[in-house]
Protein backbone atom coordinates (compact mmCIF):
# COMPACT_ATOMS: atom_id res chain seq x y z
CA UNK A 1 0.00 0.00 0.00
CA UNK A 2 1.11 3.91 -0.20
CA UNK A 3 0.61 4.49 3.29
CA UNK A 4 3.72 5.42 5.02
CA UNK A 5 3.43 4.14 8.22
CA UNK A 6 6.69 5.18 9.48
CA UNK A 7 7.29 8.92 8.53
CA UNK A 8 9.88 11.12 10.08
CA UNK A 9 9.26 11.27 13.55
CA UNK A 10 8.36 15.01 13.63
CA UNK A 11 6.21 16.40 16.78
CA UNK A 12 2.81 16.02 14.69
CA UNK A 13 3.27 12.81 13.25
CA UNK A 14 4.25 11.49 16.98
CA UNK A 15 1.24 13.63 18.58
CA UNK A 16 -1.28 12.97 15.75
CA UNK A 17 -0.65 9.02 16.54
CA UNK A 18 -0.66 9.51 20.52
CA UNK A 19 -3.81 10.97 20.09
CA UNK A 20 -5.09 8.28 17.57
CA UNK A 21 -4.41 5.25 20.09
CA UNK A 22 -5.20 6.92 22.72
CA UNK A 23 -9.17 7.19 21.41
CA UNK A 24 -8.78 3.86 20.42
CA UNK A 25 -7.57 2.70 23.68
CA UNK A 26 -10.51 4.24 25.30
CA UNK A 27 -13.27 2.68 23.40
CA UNK A 28 -11.74 -0.80 23.86
CA UNK A 29 -12.53 -1.88 27.03
CA UNK A 30 -15.81 -0.34 26.44
CA UNK A 31 -16.90 -1.97 23.34
CA UNK A 32 -15.80 -5.13 25.48
CA UNK A 33 -17.76 -5.17 28.42
CA UNK A 34 -20.82 -4.23 25.91
CA UNK A 35 -20.11 -7.54 24.23
CA UNK A 36 -20.08 -9.19 27.73
CA UNK A 37 -22.84 -7.57 28.76
CA UNK A 38 -25.19 -8.83 25.84
CA UNK A 39 -23.62 -12.55 26.32
CA UNK A 40 -21.39 -12.52 23.40
CA UNK A 41 -18.08 -12.91 25.19
CA UNK A 42 -17.64 -16.28 27.19
CA UNK A 43 -14.01 -15.59 29.15
CA UNK A 44 -13.14 -19.65 27.55
CA UNK A 45 -13.48 -19.19 24.03
CA UNK A 46 -11.05 -15.90 23.69
CA UNK A 47 -13.60 -14.90 21.03
CA UNK A 48 -12.50 -10.83 22.07
CA UNK A 49 -9.03 -11.59 21.55
CA UNK A 50 -9.26 -12.60 18.03
CA UNK A 51 -10.14 -9.27 16.41
CA UNK A 52 -6.56 -7.93 17.82
CA UNK A 53 -4.62 -10.52 16.17
CA UNK A 54 -6.70 -10.85 12.80
CA UNK A 55 -5.81 -7.18 12.61
CA UNK A 56 -2.22 -7.12 12.66
CA UNK A 57 -1.77 -9.39 9.52
CA UNK A 58 -3.34 -6.98 7.60
CA UNK A 59 -0.03 -4.81 8.10
CA UNK A 60 1.93 -7.09 6.34
CA UNK A 61 0.51 -5.73 2.81
CA UNK A 62 2.47 -2.11 3.46
CA UNK A 63 5.49 -2.31 1.32
CA UNK A 64 8.60 -2.90 3.70
CA UNK A 65 12.29 -3.18 2.55
CA UNK A 66 12.21 -6.68 3.91
CA UNK A 67 10.37 -9.57 3.78
CA UNK A 68 8.93 -10.93 6.89
CA UNK A 69 10.28 -14.51 6.11
CA UNK A 70 14.17 -13.02 6.61
CA UNK A 71 13.26 -11.26 9.67
CA UNK A 72 13.98 -12.58 12.93
CA UNK A 73 11.30 -14.90 13.96
CA UNK A 74 12.27 -16.22 17.26
CA UNK A 75 11.96 -12.37 18.39
CA UNK A 76 7.99 -12.35 16.86
CA UNK A 77 7.88 -15.35 18.78
CA UNK A 78 9.05 -14.57 22.02
CA UNK A 79 6.69 -11.16 21.86
CA UNK A 80 3.80 -12.97 20.34
CA UNK A 81 3.72 -15.17 23.43
CA UNK A 82 4.29 -12.47 26.17
CA UNK A 83 1.13 -10.55 24.02
CA UNK A 84 -0.95 -13.72 23.88
CA UNK A 85 -0.54 -13.73 27.53
CA UNK A 86 -1.06 -10.86 28.20
CA UNK A 87 -4.22 -10.17 26.05
CA UNK A 88 -5.57 -13.53 27.78
CA UNK A 89 -5.50 -12.65 31.18
CA UNK A 90 -6.28 -8.89 30.89
CA UNK A 91 -9.31 -9.74 28.78
CA UNK A 92 -10.59 -12.65 31.28
CA UNK A 93 -9.79 -10.09 34.13
CA UNK A 94 -11.96 -7.35 32.34
CA UNK A 95 -14.53 -9.77 31.54
CA UNK A 96 -15.03 -10.78 35.36
CA UNK A 97 -13.70 -7.12 36.81
CA UNK A 98 -15.09 -4.71 34.61
CA UNK A 99 -13.38 -2.05 33.06
CA UNK A 100 -13.03 0.53 35.84
CA UNK A 101 -11.23 -1.84 37.93
CA UNK A 102 -9.57 -2.92 34.52
CA UNK A 103 -8.36 0.92 33.92
CA UNK A 104 -7.23 1.04 37.34
CA UNK A 105 -5.28 -2.01 37.82
CA UNK A 106 -3.48 -1.76 34.28
CA UNK A 107 -2.54 1.38 35.36
CA UNK A 108 0.15 -0.78 37.53
CA UNK A 109 1.92 -1.89 33.95
CA UNK A 110 4.27 1.39 34.02
CA UNK A 111 5.63 0.15 37.11
CA UNK A 112 6.71 -3.28 35.79
CA UNK A 113 7.63 -1.64 32.60
CA UNK A 114 10.41 0.75 34.14
CA UNK A 115 11.42 -2.74 36.37
CA UNK A 116 11.52 -4.64 33.53
CA UNK A 117 13.73 -1.99 31.09
CA UNK A 118 16.19 -1.74 33.65
CA UNK A 119 16.62 -5.54 34.16
CA UNK A 120 16.53 -6.61 30.50
CA UNK A 121 17.77 -2.88 28.51
CA UNK A 122 19.94 -1.65 31.25
CA UNK A 123 17.74 1.91 31.72
CA UNK A 124 17.54 3.37 34.91
CA UNK A 125 14.88 5.45 36.97
CA UNK A 126 15.53 9.04 37.93
CA UNK A 127 13.99 10.73 40.90
CA UNK A 128 11.13 11.45 39.12
CA UNK A 129 10.00 8.35 37.83
CA UNK A 130 10.61 6.87 41.38
CA UNK A 131 8.67 9.49 43.12
CA UNK A 132 5.77 8.57 40.12
CA UNK A 133 5.88 4.59 40.61
CA UNK A 134 5.28 5.69 44.60
CA UNK A 135 2.23 7.48 43.55
CA UNK A 136 1.12 4.75 41.32
CA UNK A 137 1.38 2.26 44.32
CA UNK A 138 -0.48 4.81 46.41
CA UNK A 139 -3.00 4.90 43.82
CA UNK A 140 -3.63 0.98 43.77
CA UNK A 141 -3.61 0.44 47.56
CA UNK A 142 -6.41 3.02 48.09
CA UNK A 143 -8.69 1.43 44.95
CA UNK A 144 -7.64 -2.30 46.69
CA UNK A 145 -9.25 -1.50 50.14
CA UNK A 146 -12.67 -0.22 47.95
CA UNK A 147 -13.20 -3.19 46.03
CA UNK A 148 -16.18 -4.71 47.04
CA UNK A 149 -16.89 -8.51 46.17
CA UNK A 150 -20.65 -8.70 46.24
CA UNK A 151 -21.39 -10.51 43.45
CA UNK A 152 -18.96 -13.68 44.51
CA UNK A 153 -15.30 -14.39 43.28
CA UNK A 154 -16.25 -13.09 40.27
CA UNK A 155 -14.47 -9.48 41.24
CA UNK A 156 -11.41 -10.86 42.94
CA UNK A 157 -10.53 -13.21 39.97
CA UNK A 158 -10.68 -10.55 37.22
CA UNK A 159 -8.34 -8.30 40.05
CA UNK A 160 -5.51 -10.93 39.89
CA UNK A 161 -6.06 -11.74 36.02
CA UNK A 162 -5.79 -8.21 35.71
CA UNK A 163 -2.35 -7.52 37.75
CA UNK A 164 -0.69 -10.54 35.87
CA UNK A 165 -1.69 -8.83 32.75
CA UNK A 166 -0.23 -5.87 34.15
CA UNK A 167 3.48 -7.36 34.29
CA UNK A 168 3.06 -9.21 31.22
CA UNK A 169 2.51 -6.03 29.82
CA UNK A 170 5.20 -4.28 30.60
CA UNK A 171 7.45 -7.31 29.71
CA UNK A 172 5.55 -7.10 26.04
CA UNK A 173 6.15 -3.41 26.12
CA UNK A 174 9.93 -4.01 26.49
CA UNK A 175 10.32 -6.82 24.32
CA UNK A 176 8.51 -4.33 21.59
CA UNK A 177 11.30 -1.52 22.44
CA UNK A 178 14.43 -3.93 22.23
CA UNK A 179 13.30 -5.35 18.59
CA UNK A 180 11.64 -2.41 17.17
CA UNK A 181 15.54 -0.18 17.69
CA UNK A 182 19.13 -0.92 17.27
CA UNK A 183 21.05 -2.35 14.64
CA UNK A 184 19.23 -5.47 13.95
CA UNK A 185 15.85 -3.85 14.41
CA UNK A 186 12.76 -5.18 12.54
CA UNK A 187 10.52 -3.08 10.76
CA UNK A 188 7.44 -2.20 12.17
CA UNK A 189 5.08 -3.47 9.98
CA UNK A 190 6.56 -6.52 9.47
CA UNK A 191 7.24 -7.09 13.55
CA UNK A 192 3.53 -6.69 14.13
CA UNK A 193 2.27 -9.11 11.16
CA UNK A 194 4.79 -11.42 12.33
CA UNK A 195 3.49 -11.80 15.94
CA UNK A 196 -0.56 -11.58 14.29
CA UNK A 197 0.24 -14.82 12.43
CA UNK A 198 1.73 -16.96 15.17
CA UNK A 199 -0.88 -15.67 17.88
CA UNK A 200 -3.68 -16.13 14.95
CA UNK A 201 -2.66 -19.57 14.37
CA UNK A 202 -2.93 -20.47 18.19
CA UNK A 203 -6.16 -18.65 18.72
CA UNK A 204 -7.85 -20.11 15.68
CA UNK A 205 -6.86 -24.17 16.38
CA UNK A 206 -8.20 -23.11 20.00
CA UNK A 207 -11.79 -21.92 18.21
CA UNK A 208 -11.98 -25.05 16.27
CA UNK A 209 -10.39 -27.70 19.11
CA UNK A 210 -12.97 -25.82 21.99
CA UNK A 211 -15.17 -23.17 20.79
CA UNK A 212 -17.15 -24.19 17.77
CA UNK A 213 -17.87 -27.75 19.35
CA UNK A 214 -19.26 -26.37 21.98
CA UNK A 215 -20.98 -23.55 20.45
CA UNK A 216 -24.54 -23.63 21.43
CA UNK A 217 -23.65 -24.42 24.86
CA UNK A 218 -20.59 -21.72 25.42
CA UNK A 219 -21.98 -18.88 23.29
CA UNK A 220 -25.93 -19.38 21.97
CA UNK A 221 -26.96 -19.91 25.47
CA UNK A 222 -25.09 -17.43 27.26
CA UNK A 223 -26.83 -14.45 24.92
CA UNK A 224 -30.26 -16.32 25.53
CA UNK A 225 -29.37 -16.05 29.65
CA UNK A 226 -28.26 -12.31 29.77
CA UNK A 227 -31.17 -11.58 27.14
CA UNK A 228 -28.34 -10.01 24.52
CA UNK A 229 -29.11 -8.79 21.17
CA UNK A 230 -26.94 -10.63 18.55
CA UNK A 231 -26.93 -7.82 16.32
CA UNK A 232 -25.18 -5.55 18.93
CA UNK A 233 -22.96 -8.28 19.44
CA UNK A 234 -22.30 -8.46 16.05
CA UNK A 235 -21.60 -4.81 15.56
CA UNK A 236 -19.52 -4.74 18.62
CA UNK A 237 -16.93 -6.93 16.95
CA UNK A 238 -17.12 -5.58 13.83
CA UNK A 239 -16.49 -1.84 15.27
CA UNK A 240 -13.77 -4.14 17.58
CA UNK A 241 -12.09 -5.08 15.04
CA UNK A 242 -11.41 -1.66 12.55
CA UNK A 243 -9.90 0.07 16.04
CA UNK A 244 -7.79 -2.78 16.41
CA UNK A 245 -6.30 -2.43 13.15
CA UNK A 246 -5.77 1.55 14.07
CA UNK A 247 -4.42 0.05 17.23
CA UNK A 248 -1.31 -2.00 15.83
CA UNK A 249 -0.67 0.61 12.48
CA UNK A 250 -0.14 2.90 15.29
CA UNK A 251 1.20 1.72 18.64
CA UNK A 252 4.93 0.13 17.25
CA UNK A 253 5.40 3.45 16.13
CA UNK A 254 5.13 5.33 19.68
CA UNK A 255 6.98 2.58 20.89
CA UNK A 256 9.87 2.88 18.45
CA UNK A 257 9.80 6.72 18.23
CA UNK A 258 9.24 7.45 22.16
CA UNK A 259 10.18 4.19 24.12
CA UNK A 260 8.12 2.09 26.39
CA UNK A 261 7.85 5.26 29.04
CA UNK A 262 5.31 7.69 26.68
CA UNK A 263 2.60 4.35 27.11
CA UNK A 264 2.52 5.92 31.14
CA UNK A 265 1.20 8.92 29.63
CA UNK A 266 -1.46 7.48 27.37
CA UNK A 267 -2.09 5.00 29.86
CA UNK A 268 -2.60 7.81 32.10
CA UNK A 269 -5.49 9.90 30.46
CA UNK A 270 -6.78 6.40 29.14
CA UNK A 271 -7.16 5.58 32.91
CA UNK A 272 -9.66 8.59 33.38
CA UNK A 273 -11.64 9.11 30.57
CA UNK A 274 -12.59 5.20 30.86
CA UNK A 275 -13.26 5.06 34.29
CA UNK A 276 -15.72 8.08 33.76
CA UNK A 277 -17.60 6.23 30.65
CA UNK A 278 -18.11 2.97 32.13
CA UNK A 279 -20.10 4.82 35.15
CA UNK A 280 -22.77 6.14 32.55
CA UNK A 281 -22.48 3.41 29.94
CA UNK A 282 -22.70 0.10 32.90
CA UNK A 283 -23.10 1.06 36.35
CA UNK A 284 -26.93 0.11 36.83
CA UNK A 285 -25.39 -2.97 34.96
CA UNK A 286 -22.84 -3.94 37.57
CA UNK A 287 -22.01 -2.25 40.73
CA UNK A 288 -18.35 -2.19 40.08
CA UNK A 289 -18.67 0.37 37.60
CA UNK A 290 -20.15 2.98 39.48
CA UNK A 291 -17.92 5.58 40.10
CA UNK A 292 -17.36 6.42 44.03
CA UNK A 293 -15.44 9.21 45.67
CA UNK A 294 -13.22 6.78 46.70
CA UNK A 295 -12.59 5.28 43.31
CA UNK A 296 -12.46 8.62 41.29
CA UNK A 297 -9.64 9.92 44.20
CA UNK A 298 -7.75 6.43 43.28
CA UNK A 299 -7.77 6.84 39.43
CA UNK A 300 -6.81 10.62 39.99
CA UNK A 301 -4.38 9.99 42.00
CA UNK A 302 -3.08 6.59 39.78
CA UNK A 303 -3.01 9.48 36.62
CA UNK A 304 -0.98 11.74 38.47
CA UNK A 305 1.87 9.11 39.33
CA UNK A 306 1.61 7.98 35.69
CA UNK A 307 2.32 11.29 34.25
CA UNK A 308 4.48 12.06 36.60
CA UNK A 309 6.61 9.22 36.07
CA UNK A 310 6.73 9.45 32.11
CA UNK A 311 7.29 13.04 31.89
CA UNK A 312 10.09 12.92 35.00
CA UNK A 313 11.82 11.28 31.97
CA UNK A 314 11.32 13.56 29.27
CA UNK A 315 14.11 15.87 30.00
CA UNK A 316 16.56 13.17 30.00
CA UNK A 317 15.33 11.64 26.66
CA UNK A 318 15.90 15.30 24.62
CA UNK A 319 19.32 15.79 26.36
CA UNK A 320 20.12 12.54 24.93
CA UNK A 321 18.61 13.73 21.55
CA UNK A 322 20.61 17.04 21.68
CA UNK A 323 23.53 14.44 22.58
CA UNK A 324 23.12 12.52 19.42
CA UNK A 325 22.31 15.71 17.17
CA UNK A 326 25.79 17.75 17.92
CA UNK A 327 27.16 14.51 17.46
CA UNK A 328 25.54 14.24 14.34
CA UNK A 329 27.05 17.48 13.79
CA UNK A 330 30.18 17.42 13.89
CA UNK A 331 30.17 14.59 11.71
CA UNK A 332 28.31 16.48 9.04
CA UNK A 333 30.22 18.83 6.52
CA UNK A 334 29.39 22.06 8.63
CA UNK A 335 31.15 20.14 11.24
CA UNK A 336 34.02 19.25 8.76
CA UNK A 337 34.94 23.09 7.68
CA UNK A 338 38.26 22.82 9.33
CA UNK A 339 38.89 19.71 7.85
CA UNK A 340 38.23 21.12 4.35
CA UNK A 341 40.26 24.22 5.26
CA UNK A 342 43.38 21.90 5.97
CA UNK A 343 42.69 19.66 2.93
CA UNK A 344 42.48 22.79 0.62
CA UNK A 345 45.30 24.61 2.41
CA UNK A 346 47.19 20.88 1.58
CA UNK A 347 46.47 20.56 -1.63
CA UNK A 348 47.58 24.05 -2.45
CA UNK A 349 51.53 23.77 -1.11
CA UNK A 350 51.29 20.94 -2.91
CA UNK A 351 50.44 22.30 -6.38
CA UNK A 352 53.29 25.16 -4.95
CA UNK A 353 55.89 22.27 -4.60
CA UNK A 354 55.03 20.73 -7.77
CA UNK A 355 55.01 24.25 -9.64
CA UNK A 356 58.74 24.51 -7.91
CA UNK A 357 59.81 21.35 -8.88
CA UNK A 358 59.11 21.56 -12.41
CA UNK A 359 60.66 25.33 -12.71
CA UNK A 360 64.16 23.73 -11.18
CA UNK A 361 63.78 20.89 -13.67
CA UNK A 362 63.33 23.11 -16.54
CA UNK A 363 66.53 25.39 -14.98
CA UNK A 364 68.71 22.64 -15.06
CA UNK A 365 68.08 21.19 -18.17
CA UNK A 366 68.70 24.57 -19.67
CA UNK A 367 71.78 25.10 -17.91
CA UNK A 368 73.16 21.18 -19.67
CA UNK A 369 72.24 22.03 -23.08
CA UNK A 370 74.29 25.05 -22.43
CA UNK A 371 77.16 23.54 -21.13
CA UNK A 372 76.94 20.96 -24.07
CA UNK A 373 77.40 23.83 -26.81
CA UNK A 374 80.14 25.62 -24.76
CA UNK A 375 81.92 22.39 -25.18
CA UNK A 376 81.38 22.01 -29.15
Amino acid sequence: MGVDLDPEPTRWAVLGRCAIYLAVNCMHPLLTDAIKYHGGAPASTFLYVLPIYYAMLFLGFWNTKQSIWKCNWWAAVQIAGTDLMHQIFEKVGLVFAGSAVYMVLGSSSVVWTAFLAYLLLGKRLSSGQCVGILVICVGLTIRSVVIEFKSGPEELIGATCLFIAAILHGLSYVYNEKYLTGPNAIEGPNLVCMIGIVNSIVLTLWQLVWTIPRWNTLVVQNIRDRNGDPVVIIVCYLVLSSLCLIRSATLWYIIKHLGAVSSGVLKGTRTAITFVGSHFLFCHLQPSQCLTTTKGFSAAVCVAGVMTYSLSGRGKRLHNQRTESDLSTADSPRGSDKDKERGSETQALAKVEEGTTTVANTSTTTTTQRRHERAR
